[in-house]
C-alpha cells in the first residue's frame, strides 16, 4: 500500500496513516503531544509504517484482540490503554463524552459500527435516511418524513419489534423521550444531528436490558459525537435532483480550542439545514398509480375522478345526453372532463363521450402543488467544555440542542352534489352525481420537535486504578403539531347565482371559494427530563492477557409531561380539551464484567478466550391519571421492577476463525393507557344462545395486572480472516429472538368463539328450562371481561453478514465492503393460534436487504460506489392473505401480488488537498455524490389495494425507494 505521510507533528502523522490506511488507530494526543515523527512515503503494512513513526517517541504500538492499533507508553495503566473495556469518558486522555464502552463489529455481541466518514458519504441528509438505505437491520417500511403528517423526525425499527422497542442514545446516554398524546413516549428524534459531528454509530441488534435497560428489546443505537477537536471546520452542501428540484443546503460548522496548556479544551458545533418540496406534479408517482388502478380493474377503482369533473349515473342506467348536448346515449354509466376544461356544450359533450368508462389520472393544478411528502428544517447547537484538574480530576459540561419543522401542504378536497334530470346545470337527462376537485382549498400540518439535553460532571481517580465519574443532568423534549384541513361545506348547486362545472372552469372555481370550511386542530406538549447518575470502572485483577475490568453504574431518570391543552374547532368554534399530566421515574443499577481469560497458546477451543456478563435491575414507577381525559380524576402509581442480563463469550480456534456466542434478555413495562380500563354496558349476539342481542357489563382495555414484556436473544457468529489481519474480515450471525409475556386484547367476538379457552372471562346466569326449550347452550352474559392479558408470543429469526476488505490497488487503498440480513420469520402466537410468517408482507421486514460497495483511494482522491438491494414483497398483509376475495382484488388492482426487488445504485468522490484562503494554505476537502445514479424509480405500490386492505393513504410507490429519484450533493469542507 502507498503512503505519503509528511514528517512533524507525531499526533498528526498518526491521524494521517489512519485516514491513508483505513485502519482504527487508537492513541492519547497527551501522550503523543510534542513528539516528532519523521515523514513515511512508500507501499508498505500499516503496522510497519507505524514502527517508523514511532521510532524515536519513547511509544509502543500494539495490535488488541479486536483489531485495533493501539499506540501508549510501555507500561501504561490499566485505564490508559486506549482499548480498555470500560465507559469511554473514563478511559484517560480520551476526549470523547461516550458514557458506554467502545464497541466494535469483532466485539463478543454482534455490534454494527459506522463511521462518521462512512456516514456522510453515504450522500443521505440525515440519519434516517442511512438507516433507511444503508443499515439492513432497520425494518422501517415507511419514514415520518415519507407520510402526510408532516412529521420529519427520524423512526428507527431494528428486527421488528416496533421503534418503541429501539433504544437510541446520544453519547451513551438517553435523551428525552418525545411525549407520545396521551401515554408513552416516542424514540429520540436523530433528524437535526450535523453528520459532521458524529463520530460513529454503533448498533447491536437483538435484546440488551442486560445493558441499556428498558426499550432496548428490539436493539440499541448509540450515536457517539466526536470530541477533543481544535481549531475551525466549515461544511456547506448543497443537494438537487437531476430535474432541478427538491433543492436542499446544509450548512455546519465547528469551533474546538485547547487552552491552558491543553488543561481545557472548548468545543462548540452549529448546523442548519432546509429543504424545498417535492411536489406530486413533480413526479409521475400519483397520476401513474392512478391510472394502473383504473386500467388494471376499473370495477374497484375509486370513482372520484382524480381532478376531474367526474359524473356517475345514479339510476345506474347509461349516460345520455340532453339535445342540447347532441344527444347522444354514452357507452358508460360514468364519465369525466379533464381537469380544467372550459368551452360550448358541443365541445364540454365531446369530452364527456371521448371519456365515458374512463377515469382520469391527470392531476388537477390544486393536486399537482400538493406535496408528495413532509419537508424538514433542522437546527442544532453542541458544546462542551472539559477542564483537567491536578490529581487527576476532570469537569466537564456538556450540551445537546436540537429542533425539528417538519411540514405538509396540499392545495385540494372534492366536492359533491347531486343535480337532477330536470337541473338546467344538468347535460343528462338522468339524475347525476358530480364530483370534482376545489382547488382554492389549503391544508396545511406541521409537528415541531425539539430535544434538549444539558449535563455536568465530574471525573475522578480512586484507589486501585478506578474511575469514577458522577454527573446531573437535565432536558426537555417539546412535541407540538398543528392541522389546518379544509372541507367544503356545500353543494355547488346552493351557489346564487348557481354556476355549472360543465363550462367555465374558472368561474366555477371562484364560485366555490366561499363554500370552503376549515377545521383545526393543535396541541403542543413537552417532556421535563432529570438525570442523575455515578459511574464507576476499574480493574478487578490482571490475566497474564490483560486486564478483566468491571463497570458499575447507578441512575435515576424522571421524565414528566405536564397536563396540556388539545384544541379542535371549526371556523370561528374551537374546543379545549385538557390532558392530565404524567410522569415515569426510572432507578437503574448496572454491572458490566469483561475479561480475557485464555491467551494464544491455550487449546483450539479456549484460545483468546474473552468473557463477558452483564446484569442490570430497573424499576420503573408510573404516575398517571385514572382517567387521562379527567385531569382531576383520580391519580394512580403502578411500579414494575425487572432483571436482564448479557452474558457472552467469544474465542480463536484458529488465526483465521474467531467464534463468538451470547444470550441477552430485556423486558419492557407495559404502556400507562395499557393499564386503564373501562366500564361499560353493552350488548352483542351470543354464539351459544342466538336470537335477539343482550345487554350485559363489560370490562375492557388494560389492568393493572399486566406485567412486562419480555424479551430474549440468543446470537451466534463466526468472524473469518482467511489471509490474516490484512484480508478480507466476512461474518455471519444467527439471532433468534424470542418475545414472551406479550399484551393479547381480544375482542368480544373472539372472547365468546374460544369461551372454552377463557372461563373466567365470560359471567353467565343460570341456564333456565326455557332456554333450554328455545335450543340455548348457556345462560344469559351477565358481564365479560375483554381487558389486555399477557399471553402473547412472538418469534423472529434472522441472520446478518457482513464482509470488510481492505487492500493496496494500483498504488493506492481499495476497501470492499458489504452486509445484508436475511429474515428467516417473524411469527406472532396468541392463546387462538399463531399466524403465518410475517416476513416479506407490506409492513413487516424484507425477506432479503443487502448493499454492497467499494472506495479506492489514491493520494488525494477517493473514488466509491455503493448498491443497496430491497427485496419483493407481497402487497398485503398475511392476515388479509388468507382471503381469497381480498387477494383476488388486491391481485387485480396491483397487476401481481408482489412489489418488485429494488436496487440503486450510488457514487461518491472525494478529493482532499490544500488550497490558499486568507493569505494561508488551508485543507480543502470536496464530495459530489449522485445518489441513485441510474435513476431508477420506486416500484409501485397501488394506493388503493393498501388503503381497502389496511386503510392507510400512500402516493401510489414503494417508500424503501427514494421519490426524488437521481440527485446530486456536493459538500465543500475545509479547516483552519
Amino acid at each position: 500500500m502507498a503512503l505519503n505521510i509528511r514528517g512533524g507533528s507525531l499526533t498528526e502523522a498518526l491521524l494521517q496513516l489512519s485516514q491513508q490506511a483505513g485502519i482504527e488507530l487508537l492513541f492519547d494526543r497527551d501522550v503523543t503531544a510534542g513528539k516528532q515523527a519523521p515523514g513515511v512515503r512508500g507501499a508498505m503494512p500499516p503496522r510497519a509504517a507505524l514502527k517508523r513513526l514511532l521510532q524515536d517517541s519513547g511509544l509502543v504500538v500494539r495490535r488488541s484482540s479486536t483489531g485495533l492499533f493501539v499506540v501508549e507508553r510501555p507500561s501504561a495503566p490499566t485505564l490508559a490503554r486506549q482499548d480498555v473495556t470500560v465507559p469511554e469518558v473514563l478511559v484517560i486522555g480520551r476526549r470523547s463524552q461516550n458514557a458506554d464502552i467502545r464497541r466494535l463489529e469483532t466485539d463478543i455481541q454482534p455490534y454494527r459500527v459506522a463511521t462518521g466518514s462512512e456516514i456522510q458519504h453515504a450522500g443521505r441528509d440525515n440519519l434516517d435516511q442511512y438507516f433507511a438505505s444503508r443499515v439492513p437491520s432497520n425494518t422501517t417500511t415507511v419514514s415520518p418524513s415519507l407520510d402526510f403528517n408532516g412529521a420529519t423526525n427520524s423512526q428507527i425499527d431494528l428486527r421488528g419489534l416496533g421503534p418503541e422497542a429501539t433504544l437510541v442514545l446520544i453519547d451513551g446516554r438517553r435523551m428525552p423521550g418525545i411525549p407520545a398524546q396521551v401515554q408513552g413516549f416516542l424514540q429520540p428524534d436523530l433528524n437535526a444531528l450535523p453528520l459532521h459531528a458524529i463520530d460513529r454509530v454503533e448498533v447491536l441488534t437483538g435484546a440488551a436490558g442486560g445493558i441499556y435497560g428498558y426499550g432496548a428489546q428490539g436493539g440499541v443505537v448509540n450515536i457517539v459525537l466526536a470530541r477533543g477537536l481544535t481549531g475551525v471546520e466549515l461544511h456547506a452542501a448543497g443537494g438537487v435532483t437531476s430535474r432541478g428540484d427538491a433543492r436542499q443546503i446544509t450548512l455546519e460548522g465547528r469551533i474546538g480550542a485547547s487552552l491552558n496548556d491543553g488543561r481545557t479544551d472548548l468545543m462548540l458545533f452549529a448546523a442548519g439545514s432546509q429543504a424545498e418540496p417535492l411536489l406530486n406534479g413533480e413526479r409521475a408517482f400519483v397520476a401513474r398509480d392512478a391510472k394502473l388502478n383504473s386500467d388494471l380493474a376499473p370495477q374497484q377503482s375509486n370513482k372520484t375522478g382524480g381532478g376531474s369533473v367526474f359524473v356517475t349515473s345514479l339510476n345506474s342506467s347509461l349516460l345520455v345526453l340532453k339535445p342540447a348536448y347532441g344527444g347522444e346515449t354514452l357507452s358508460s354509466t360514468f364519465s369525466y372532463l379533464p381537469p380544467g376544461l372550459s368551452g360550448n356544450s358541443s365541445e364540454i359533450a365531446q369530452a364527456i363521450a371521448l371519456n365515458a368508462g374512463r377515469i382520469s389520472s391527470e392531476l388537477s393544478e390544486g393536486a399537482a402543488a400538493s406535496q408528495l411528502s413532509s419537508t424538514p428544517r433542522t437546527a442544532a447547537v453542541l458544546a462542551n467544555v472539559r477542564h483537567r484538574f491536578d490529581g487527576g480530576v476532570e469537569a466537564y459540561a456538556d450540551a445537546v440542542m436540537l429542533w425539528n419543522r417538519g411540514r405538509y401542504r396540499w392545495r385540494q378536497v372534492d366536492g359533491f352534489g347531486d343535480l337532477a334530470a330536470t337541473s338546467p346545470l344538468n347535460p343528462f337527462t338522468q339524475a347525476i352525481q358530480v364530483t370534482y376537485p376545489i382547488e382554492a382549498a389549503e391544508g396545511d400540518r406541521t409537528t415541531e420537535i425539539d430535544s434538549a439535553r444539558y449535563a455536568v460532571g465530574v471525573v475522578a481517580p480512586l484507589p486501585q486504578g478506578w474511575r469514577a465519574t458522577a454527573e446531573a443532568a437535565i432536558g426537555s423534549a417539546r412535541y407540538a403539531y398543528a392541522e389546518r384541513k379544509p372541507f367544503y361545506g356545500r353543494p355547488f348547486v346552493a351557489n346564487t347565482p348557481p354556476v355549472s362545472p360543465f363550462g367555465d372552469w374558472e368561474a366555477f372555481q371562484a364560485a366555490l371559494i366561499p363554500g370552503i370550511g376549515t377545521t383545526l386542530r393543535a396541541l403542543t406538549l413537552e417532556t421535563e427530563l432529570r438525570n442523575l447518575s455515578l459511574r464507576l470502572a476499574g480493574p478487578v485483577f490482571q490475566t497474564p492477557h490483560g486486564p478483566a475490568t468491571l463497570s458499575l453504574l447507578a441512575e435515576e431518570n424522571t421524565e414528566s409531561v405536564p397536563a396540556y391543552d388539545v384544541v379542535t374547532g371549526s371556523g370561528a368554534t374551537s374546543t379545549v380539551s385538557t390532558i392530565a399530566a404524567r410522569r415515569t421515574v426510572t432507578t437503574s443499577l448496572y454491572g458490566e464484567f469483561r475479561a480475557p481469560v485464555f491467551g494464544p497458546q491455550a487449546t483450539p477451543l479456549l484460545r483468546n478466550l474473552e468473557v463477558q456478563l452483564a446484569a442490570r435491575g430497573d424499576s420503573q414507577a408510573d404516575e398517571f391519571a385514572r382517567n387521562p381525559y379527567a385531569p382531576d380524576s383520580e391519580r394512580l402509581d403502578h411500579r414494575y421492577t425487572d432483571a436482564s442480563f448479557t452474558l457472552g463469550a467469544k474465542v480463536t480456534p484458529a488465526q483465521w476463525l474467531a467464534l463468538r456466542a451470547s444470550y441477552a434478555t430485556s423486558a419492557a413495562p407495559p404502556l400507562m393507557g395499557e393499564l386503564l380500563q373501562a366500564k361499560s354496558q353493552t350488548r352483542t349476539s351470543d354464539p351459544q344462545r342466538g336470537g335477539p342481542a343482550e345487554t350485559f357489563s363489560l370490562t375492557s382495555g388494560g389492568s393493572l395486572d399486566l406485567q412486562s414484556v419480555k424479551v430474549d436473544t440468543a446470537s451466534f457468529g463466526v468472524i473469518l480472516t482467511p489471509l490474516g489481519e490484512e484480508g478480507p474480515r466476512l461474518t455471519v450471525d444467527y439471532s433468534g429472538i424470542r418475545k414472551t409475556r406479550g399484551i393479547f386484547a381480544p375482542d368480544m367476538a373472539t372472547i365468546l368463539q374460544f369461551e372454552h379457552l377463557w372461563p373466567q372471562r365470560v359471567t353467565r346466569g343460570p341456564l333456565t328450562d326455557a332456554d333450554r326449550a328455545r335450543g340455548y347452550t348457556a345462560g344469559p352474559i351477565v358481564a365479560l371481561d375483554a381487558r389486555r392479558d399477557n399471553s402473547a408470543r412472538a418469534e423472529f429469526d434472522m441472520i446478518d453478514a457482513s464482509l470488510d476488505w481492505r487492500a493496496a490497488l494500483l498504488d493506492g487503498r481499495l476497501r470492499v465492503y458489504g452486509e445484508g440480513a436475511y429474515y428467516l420469520r417473524q411469527r406472532s402466537i396468541t392463546p387462538i393460534g399463531s399466524s403465518a410468517n410475517k416476513v416479506n408482507y407490506l409492513t413487516s421486514p424484507l425477506a432479503q436487504r443487502a448493499n454492497l460497495g467499494a472506495d479506492w483511494s489514491i493520494g488525494q482522491v477517493t473514488v466509491g460506489a455503493n448498491m443497496q438491494y430491497f427485496g419483493s414483497y407481497r402487497i398485503i398483509p398475511p392476515a388479509e392473505d388468507q382471503d381469497p376475495t381480498l387477494i383476488a382484488a388486491a391481485k387485480a388492482i396491483q397487476g401481481s401480488m408482489r412489489v418488485p426487488a429494488q436496487t440503486y445504485v450510488d457514487l461518491n468522490v472525494s478529493w482532499r488537498g490544500e488550497l490558499p484562503l486568507a493569505s494561508a494554505a488551508r485543507e480543502i476537502k470536496v464530495d459530489l455524490g449522485v445518489i441513485n445514479v441510474f435513476d431508477r424509480a420506486p416500484p409501485r405500490e397501488s394506493s388503493l389495494a393498501v388503503f381497502q386492505t389496511l386503510g392507510l393513504a400512500t402516493s401510489g410507490y414503494s417508500r424503501y425507494g427514494d421519490p426524488r429519484r437521481r440527485r446530486f450533493l456536493l459538500t465543500v469542507s475545509t479547516i483552519f
